[in-house]
C-alpha cells in the first residue's frame, strides 16, 4: 500500500535525521575549535541551520530510494 510506503520514508528519514542531529552537534564544535573560533557559534544559530538543510537532503534522499 501507499500508506505503508509513506510511513517507512518518514520513519527511516526521522531516524536518520535524528542520528545525524548528534553528528552535527559534536562536529561543528569541534570543527570551529580546531580553527580557533568561538564554538559557541556553531551550536547555536550554525548548527541549527546546517541540521535543517541536513534534514531536508536526507528525507528527500530517503523518499526518492524508497518511494
Amino acid at each position: 500500500l501507499k500508506s505503508d510506503k509513506v510511513r517507512l520514508t518518514v520513519s527511516v528519514a526521522m531516524l536518520l535525521t535524528i542520528l545525524s542531529a548528534g553528528l552535527v552537534a559534536v562536529v561543528i564544535p569541534c570543527l570551529l575549535i580546531r580553527f580557533k573560533r568561538d564554538p559557541a557559534i556553531g551550536a547555536g544559530p550554525l548548527g541549527t541551520v546546517i541540521q535543517d538543510i541536513l534534514s531536508l537532503v536526507v528525507y528527500f534522499a530517503v523518499a526518492s530510494v524508497l518511494l
